[in-house]
This record gives C-alpha cells, structure tokens and sequence, in this order.
C-alpha cells in the first residue's frame, strides 16, 4: 500500500464528513475544533484559518489512485526543540486497522524529519482511544506526560496524553 500527502482541499470535506461518523468519533479526531454534525461550513472555516497560519498546515493522504484517504494536521513547529505537533489524524473509517493509519503516519515522519528537518514529532491522544494509543506505540511513539487539557464528553471526561517520537528513535526501530 502506498500512502502519499498533499495539501488538503475544498474537495476532500465530503470525505471527513463522511469519515468522522458519529458525535463520539468526531470528539475524538476533533478534539474540541468541530461541532457535530461535522458540515462544510466547519471545514470551510478550519481551512481558511490555516490557509492564513504560517506555521500551520492541513495534509490529505491519498491513496495509489489518488484518492483520500486520510487527514492531518501539522502546526506548532519549535525551530529551536526542532520539533512538529501532529493533530487531528484520521483515517478512512472503512479502511481502519488495515495499516492504513501507520503508513499514512510513516510518510508524514518522511515529510517532518526529511523536508521540513525538525527531530521530534509530538502529538495528543485521548486517554480513551485507545486504538491510536496502540497504533502510535506500535510506531515507537512514547508518552511524555499527561497534558493538563481535557475535554467533557457526554459527562466524560477525556484526558490528554502527550507522546512523542524522534528521529532517532524511528530510526533505531527501523533497524532492529
């Protein structure tokens, strides 16, 4: 399977509609940012902003044939802890626990480590996914602290773990 980034678009807002499905799911990719129904009103508004963030961007990975397939947020770059934060991460609803998820994730580490040459990647989970916990951790990804943000949810409440992964860390993976 080859999975491919580029600029997200207008036209890929059906696909994250459709892929956010329920209001848990959209709670969990949107942490907090959307409101369900996710609508293209939302999107709209979510693009826009990062259109006009300089240090901020929205990445569609695509599929073989050019298709979407997924979605990601990289923003918060720290030039200096030569570091990226990756948020909102999803994947085609009817293609998750396929791989799907890491190799969209192992080709924007491509993108972070080698294009834009920062050395760590950090990004937030909800104590409660615990599928993209498993996934980030079968990635080599490691927790760095619990963040002091939380969201309610249906009388929940979610906590925020932060995890990380260095190059140097995916690299001593890809070599055992």
């Amino acid at each position: 399977m080859i999975v491919r980034l580029r600029p997200y678009k207008s036209m890929d807002e059906d696909f994250l509609i459709r892929w956010a499905g329920d209001e848990e799911a959209l709670a969990l990719w949107g942490a907090g940012y959307f409101r369900y129904p996710l609508t293209k009103e939302q999107l709209n508004l979510y693009k826009e902003r990062y259109e006009n963030e300089p240090e901020g961007f929205l990445m569609t990975a695509i599929d073989e044939k050019g298709i979407p397939v997924g979605h990601i947020r990289m923003e918060k770059p720290d030039w200096e802890e030569s570091s990226i934060w990756f948020g909102n991460i999803m994947v085609d609803s009817s293609r998750r626990g396929t791989g799907l998820g890491t190799k969209m994730l192992e080709t924007a580490f491509t993108y972070a480590f080698e294009v834009l040459k920062v050395s760590k990647v950090i990004l937030g989970v909800f104590d409660n996914n615990l599928p993209a916990q498993k996934c980030y951790r079968r990635l080599g990804f490691v927790e760095n602290g619990r963040s002091e943000e939380y969201r309610i949810f249906r009388e929940e409440v979610w906590r925020r773990r932060e995890m990380e992964l260095s190059k140097q860390q995916l690299e001593n993976r890809q070599e055992a």
